[in-house]
């Protein structure tokens, strides 16, 4: 099937043949070029650090249910090119909005507030509506403009907590990490609920129904480049040569500089890299054996180092699960916690909040920002940085090294919909053609 990066254009930048292209991470964009490639007939190479393809996709069975803990929406589902390539893998979508059924819960003093969503519709609306009329600067805050926007305004126990759950659920940051004139991060809106679709049985057969093979176990420390082609150094020792290269790897991974770039990247690409913000969202998973009961609704705790929303899973799986999330200024309260302390905090939510609930039968953990291979969760704009970045991030250097993922397009930064679309970019660069054949199986 084809697709293009949402434009008929042919991006330039390429020097010299493509001949053998070499794929630095196994994620949804480095098997999706990479997929592109090997259609049209290029030789390429995969290789990925992990024992395992996905990269922040990442499905794990917890009591006999999959649950994904990394990406798990598909977000603004209708016209997105990622409900096409669920639909043509035969992967079933549901909702996944759990908002109609979710309640403000007060950790202090157990009480549950279930106002109307029209009212929580409404305040993130007003928000909006009154953003570029706040007069602040783009190098403002969301902190900023939470504050001034609720000045004056009759306060209710959850607007700070509505506000502060939306912006550092679109940025993974803080708000105070966040730049006014970087939000909302995405400059392209397809249709449909922002929680739109749950791909059934995890967003891991999206990833696999693109099936090019990986080298997995096989950690980049260095690339060197040149006018004659590429080189790509192993922690094995080992050392892959091709035409050109093209480097999928979270932002985090290029902060941390643990791939060495022979020659240095170019000032100004370092710069950006610098800039842009890489926040943190994570995930703990508690599954039981037996159902949990009927009085039960999705939580959103009500404050700032508090899990930002628990979802009761069972309504989508069929299966006793329970998913919390910590992210932007709450993440301390998963990266830090032991497993015990982590699931005794959550275990005191849910026994308040809905009654009796048995002990978990087993436990997982995200763990993004322990992970060597992400370093966090995805990319955001801070003061100093600007939309702009972003595409930096995703031109050519030298005409021989490539990027994508969702922090080298300003489209659709944080999506995987957007590290799709920019893998579509990279190999439509490399291909010369205003659209790329996938293989999906």
């Amino acid at each position: 099937m084809k697709f293009d990066d949402g434009n008929r254009g042919i991006p330039s930048g390429v020097a010299g043949p493509v001949d053998r292209v070499i794929v630095i991470g196994a994620g949804v964009a480095g098997i999706t070029a990479s997929n592109a490639l090997a259609s049209a007939g290029v030789e390429c190479v995969v290789l990925e650090a992990r024992e395992r393809v996905g990269g922040r996709i990442h499905t794990v069975d917890v009591g006999g249910t999959p649950v994904d803990l990394g990406a798990a929406w598909i977000h603004h589902p209708l016209g997105n090119p990622i409900t096409r390539l669920a639909e043509s893998a035969g992967v079933p979508r549901i909702s996944g909005d759990f908002r109609p059924d979710a309640v403000f819960f007060d950790p202090s003093t157990g009480s549950i507030d279930a106002p109307p969503r029209s009212e929580v519709d409404s305040l993130i609306s007003d928000f909006f509506a009154e953003f570029d009329r706040l007069g602040l600067g783009p190098e403002a805050s969301v902190a900023e403009a939470v504050s001034v926007f609720l000045v004056g305004r009759e306060r209710r126990p959850w607007d700070l907590n509505v506000l502060r759950t939306m912006a550092e659920a679109e940025g993974s940051g803080t708000m105070a990490e966040l730049a006014v004139g970087g939000f909302p991060p995405s400059t392209l809106e397809y249709g449909g609920s922002s929680l739109g679709d749950f791909p059934v049985g995890g967003y891991a057969r999206v990833v696999a129904s693109l099936g090019p093979s990986a080298r997995t176990g096989a950690e980049v420390v260095w690339v060197a480049y040149g006018p004659d082609g590429v080189e790509v150094g192993l922690v094995d020792g080992s050392v892959e040569r091709g035409s050109h290269v093209l480097v999928t790897v979270p932002l985090g991974v290029l902060k941390a500089q643990t791939i060495e770039f022979r020659p240095g990247l170019p000032g100004i690409r370092t710069e950006a890299i610098s800039r842009i913000g890489f926040g943190r969202f994570e995930k703990v998973v508690l599954a039981f054996d037996r159902s949990l009961g009927s009085e039960r609704s999705h939580l959103y705790p009500i404050g700032e180092r508090e899990f930002r929303v628990v979802m009761d899973m069972e309504p989508f799986t069929g299966r006793p699960v329970v998913v919390a999330t910590a992210f932007g200024s709450s993440a301390d309260l998963l990266v830090d916690g032991t497993d015990d302390e982590v699931t005794g905090h959550l275990m005191g939510h849910l026994r308040a909040a809905w009654g009796a609930v048995p002990d978990p039968v087993e436990i997982a953990r995200s763990e993004w920002a322990r992970d060597p291979y992400a370093r966090g969760a995805y990319s955001f704009v801070p003061p100093g940085a600007t939309r702009a970045d972003f595409d930096l991030l995703g031109q050519p250097v030298a005409g021989r090294v490539l990027f994508a993922g969702e922090a080298t397009g300003s489209a659709r930064v944080g999506y995987v919909d957007g590290a799709f679309s920019t893998a579509i970019r990279e190999a439509k660069r490399l291909l010369g053609t205003p659209e790329v054949e996938l293989t999906v199986s």
